[in-house]
């Protein structure tokens, strides 16, 4: 796969549930926890889906990107964000705060993980 592959399905998948989160919280978030969220629920859905939207639009803008210094900074923190994004997901869910469906974020998160550290080998030095 290439990155630019990569960059777009992340853009997809951000803009996807960013756009979900922003318009519809109380929907999503029942649909993924099976709870209906009060009223700072729903403002904290808000503003993780305004940030979920951001990782769409830069997602998207750097699909075509050349390799420098500004795509490798893109890549590592999405090598960093999506496997912790797994991990906080998976203890959500064996806390019982998710609903079982949420394994196929975790599978999501755990994917685009290994592709940004795999494809995009983002590189943490100077």
């Amino acid at each position: 796969m290439k990155l630019g592959t990569l960059f777009t399905l992340s853009a997809v998948a951000g803009f996807a549930f960013g756009i979900g989160l922003l318009a519809f919280p109380g929907t999503l978030i029942g649909l993924l926890s099976g709870q209906t969220p009060d009223a700072l629920g729903t403002h904290i859905a808000r503003e993780a889906g305004t940030l979920v939207l951001a990782v769409g639009i830069i997602s998207w803008m750097a699909r075509r990107a050349e390799p420098s210094l500004g795509t490798n900074a893109i890549v590592a923190g999405l090598a960093v964000a999506y496997p912790i994004l797994a991990i906080v997901a998976i203890a959500s869910i064996l806390a019982g705060l998710l609903a079982p469906t949420y394994w196929v974020n975790v599978i999501l998160f755990v994917l685009f993980g290994l592709g940004f550290w795999i494809v995009g080998k983002p590189s943490f030095g100077t």
